[in-house]
């Protein structure tokens, strides 16, 4: 089972997906996993992170998908151009 920083609190990893609305965001898909569910599923980290984008593929279809830049690393961005799906990834403008 993943646990917090202090080493002691049993976590588990989610992945939400939300769109912006009137200054805030508005929740519509999510996955949920932890090192225990991923063992026992047979599964990984980029598999759930894929699934999690076939379901927001299916939601919003050829629509762009808007990242912020603390989770436009490089396993979600290939995901997202090997499935086709055009996105863009906001920028801090400030620096």
């Amino acid at each position: 089972m993943d646990r917090l920083r202090d080493g002691k609190t049993r976590g588990f990893w989610l992945w939400l997906s939300a769109t912006p609305y009137r200054g805030r965001a508005i929740p519509f898909s999510f996955v949920t996993y932890s090192s225990q569910t991923l063992s026992r599923w047979g599964s990984c980290r980029n598999l759930e992170h894929r699934r999690a984008l076939g379901e927001v593929e299916e939601l919003v279809g050829d629509r762009p998908l808007g990242m912020d830049r603390e989770f436009s690393h490089g396993e979600p961005l290939a995901s997202l151009q090997e499935a086709g799906m055009p996105f863009g990834v906001r920028l801090e403008t400030s620096r």
